[in-house]
């Protein structure tokens, strides 16, 4: 039987048969022999077995070869040749095409190519971006089995998961309004209307539902801002202690990154350093400060819209969790009382219900709608209709109104279940008072305590408490940790707080 493939190469040629690259096709495995065949094929071709210019067999002499029906072959090669793999000579048979350089490999005649390195690149470094090589500095912590304090979880309960399966139930069903199609870069229409009405009712937020980006929460809302906005060396004014999620979003934006201290008050920008210059952007958390917990009242409120519309500069509220504030106490958000048009609002819908739904919202002023979309439409062209359409029949259905209200009271309970937990256990080593409400608090510690030592300590006891001054870019601050309560039992929290005891013992006095 004939094996004719040929190596060609500059001047000579060899033969090469089948068996060079063709592994053994299992008939009993679920995959079909043909996608095995092609499998096997383009990793011989990828990887220089078959190197440039290589003759394949023909389809007669190679299905004789492996058994196969030769319509089987014409079917592969035809198919690698769509894909570019192989090319058709008339007459003469398919051949792999000259111009196909195989990654990291080249066949036996082929000359080698040479490639001058750039700086910085070699067998352990590759060329990377100005932006890239600060996102390969950045370290991403694996979660894991949730730890007592550790941040970033939310209380589920059964009633929602019930509720959340059935209305999922029901977007699937013929009876909903999914889309099955692609859809709108901004999302479902439905659902951004929802949150307009939700918004203007429950935070002041003035808007239409045209004004609404939906986004996989508020990180993503703060990296699409940061597109729009800013250059490299742009100016961004931050809140020092801050977020820090949003300090690496835009530290890999390459902004000059400017902290500006809180008061009690939360962010001043009359306390900026001199010489600052004026920013591009300003982040804030104005409805509980982050992670301090302190609201900005309504007169720092209007001194910084209208410092905003002197400079020409844009507000970035993260409203993260006001929801869980009494709704007493909660004053309206700086979009609503934006007249100039410079904030951008970010809410998020996976602190409020549940982490894993990943969607959320930017509220945006008329004339960046449009750029916003379009940088949306880049990065992933559109969020999962399904979780939008089950969040839209949540919110229709009253949902999630309830579901507010409810966890509103158990992070309240669960906050002063710390509270009084902390007190009887660890004899004032912890200066904890109730902030409010939400998900987490902040708890001084003793003066001369390093807090990053602390948080070490517990770490080792299994606990995650987050140090303060991991936080906190210029402005020293006396020690504290920053404590989940939300997604923690009162068990949990109980036995965390013992064992917070056992690694307090061995702080030197």
């Amino acid at each position: 039987m004939a094996t004719d493939a040929v190596i060609v190469g500059p001047g000579r040629a060899r033969p090469a048969g089948a068996a060079l690259w063709a592994p053994a096709l299992d008939r009993k495995a679920a995959v079909p022999v043909s996608r095995q065949l092609a499998a096997a094929l383009r990793a011989a071709i990828a990887e220089g077995r078959l190197g440039a210019g290589a003759r394949l067999p023909s389809t007669r002499a190679l299905a004789g070869e492996l058994g196969l029906a030769r319509s089987t072959i014409v079917a592969v090669f035809e198919q690698l040749a769509a894909e570019g793999y192989i090319a058709a000579q008339p007459g003469s048979g398919y051949f792999v095409p000259v111009g196909f350089a195989a990654a990291g490999a080249r066949g036996p005649d082929e000359p080698a190519v040479r490639v001058a390195a750039r700086p910085g690149s070699g067998a352990g470094s590759r060329p990377l971006s100005h932006r890239g090589a600060r996102l390969r500095e950045l370290a991403i912590e694996p979660r894991g089995a949730p730890r007592p304090f550790q941040l970033g979880h939310a209380d589920i309960d059964a009633r929602l998961v019930a509720t959340w399966k059935r209305l999922a139930s029901h977007a699937l069903s013929g009876r909903s309004r999914l889309n099955w199609d692609y859809g709108d870069p901004q999302g479902e229409p439905v659902l951004r209307q929802a949150i307009a009405d939700y918004l203007a009712a429950a935070r002041g937020v003035r808007c239409r539902p045209e004004q609404i980006v939906l986004t996989s929460g508020t990180q993503q809302g703060l990296s699409l801002a940061a597109q729009v906005l800013l250059d490299p060396g742009d100016a961004a004014w931050v809140e020092d202690p801050c977020y820090r999620a949003a300090l690496d979003i835009l530290r890999a934006a390459e902004a000059r990154i400017v902290p500006v201290p809180v008061d009690e008050e939360g962010l001043d920008v009359g306390a900026a350093p001199k010489g600052a210059g004026t920013p591009r952007l300003v982040y804030t958390t104005p409805s509980r400060q982050y992670p301090l917990g302190m609201a900005m009242p309504l007169a720092r409120r209007m001194a910084l819209l209208a410092w905003a519309e002197a400079a020409g500069a844009w507000i970035i509220e993260d409203d993260y969790e006001s929801e869980f504030q009494k709704p007493a106490q909660m004053l309206p958000s700086l979009q609503g009382l934006d007249r100039a048009g410079r904030v951008i609002y970010l809410g998020t819908f996976s602190k409020l219900v549940f982490p894993a739904l990943r969607l959320g919202y930017a509220v945006l002023p008329e004339d960046l709608v449009r750029p916003f979309a379009a940088a949306r439409h880049l990065a992933d062209r559109q969020g999962s209709s399904l979780p939008q359409a089950i969040m839209t029949e949540f919110m229709l259905g009253g949902h999630f109104a309830r579901h507010l209200k409810l966890m509103r009271q158990v992070y309240a309970e669960r906050q002063q279940f710390l509270i009084d937990e902390a007190a009887r256990r660890l004899g004032g080593a912890l200066e904890m008072r109730p902030q409010g409400c939400g998900m987490y608090l902040t708890a001084g510690l003793p003066s001369g305590w390093s807090d990053r030592a602390v948080a070490a300590g517990l770490a080792v006891a299994g606990i995650g408490a987050l140090a303060l001054s991991a936080l906190t870019l210029a402005t020293p601050r006396p020690p504290a940790l920053v404590l989940g309560t939300a997604g923690h039992s009162e068990a949990a929290i109980a036995r965390a707080v013992e064992r917070m005891a056992a690694v307090f013992e061995r702080q030197p006095v």
